[in-house]
C-alpha cells in the first residue's frame, strides 16, 4: 500500500477513500484504534494473523496519510503507542456502518445476531439487565458492557477492562441486538 500524493488522488471521492482504507489490515487497525490509544503489541494481538512486517508497513502508511499518530517513549523496552488523528476518528461513522451492514449480513446467512471476533469465535450479543453481553456458542458470558455516564466500561473474560465512547458503542450494540 502506498501513500497517494495530492496529484495522484482519484477524482471520485469513493476511490479516494478506498485508496486510503482498502487494505483489510487498515480497516481492522482502525477498528482497534477507534476507541483509544493502543500499543503495537495490543494491535498485533487483536488482529491475529498479521505479521510484524505487514502491521508495521500499514501503521507507517496510515501515519503518512494522517490517519494516526505514533508516539515513541524513551523507555526500556521501548514503548510505542498509536492514536487516531481527528481525520482517522472521522472514519467512525464508516466503521459503524460496516458493523451494521456486517451484522445484517450475518443475520441473513446465520439466522442469528452474531459477531465474529478476531479469533473466529461466533459470539451472540444480547441485552441483559443494564448491560450488553456477548455469549459464546456454549452460552457462557465472555464479555459484558455496562454504561457509566458518557462512557461504557467493557469487561472481557473477567480480566480486561477498558472505557469506550458510549454513543458509538450504544449504536453498535443496538445494531447487534436487533431481532
Amino acid at each position: 500500500m502506498t501513500t497517494p500524493s495530492a496529484h495522484s488522488l482519484p477524482r471520485c471521492p469513493v476511490e479516494v477513500t478506498l485508496s486510503l482504507i482498502s487494505s483489510r489490515w487498515v480497516v481492522l487497525i482502525l477498528r482497534e484504534l477507534i476507541y483509544g490509544t493502543r500499543r503495537f503489541g495490543q494491535i498485533r494481538k487483536a488482529l491475529g494473523g498479521v505479521s510484524t512486517k505487514v502491521l508495521t508497513q500499514n501503521l507507517r502508511t496510515m501515519e503518512e496519510n494522517g490517519l494516526l499518530t505514533r508516539e515513541t517513549f524513551a523507555e526500556v523496552p521501548p514503548r510505542v503507542e498509536y492514536t487516531l488523528t481527528a481525520l482517522g476518528q472521522s472514519l467512525r461513522p464508516v466503521l459503524l456502518s460496516m458493523v451494521e451492514w456486517g451484522s445484517q449480513y450475518a443475520r441473513l446467512h446465520e439466522h442469528r445476531s452474531s459477531v465474529r471476533c478476531d479469533t473466529g469465535e461466533v459470539l451472540i450479543v444480547r441485552r441483559k439487565d443494564d448491560a450488553y453481553v456477548a455469549l459464546n456458542e456454549e452460552g457462557d458470558e465472555v464479555a459484558r458492557v455496562v454504561p457509566t455516564d458518557a462512557t461504557w466500561e467493557a469487561e472481557i473474560n473477567n480480566s480486561y477492562r477498558t472505557h469506550v465512547d458510549g454513543a458509538a458503542l450504544i449504536a453498535a450494540a443496538e445494531v447487534l441486538t436487533q431481532d
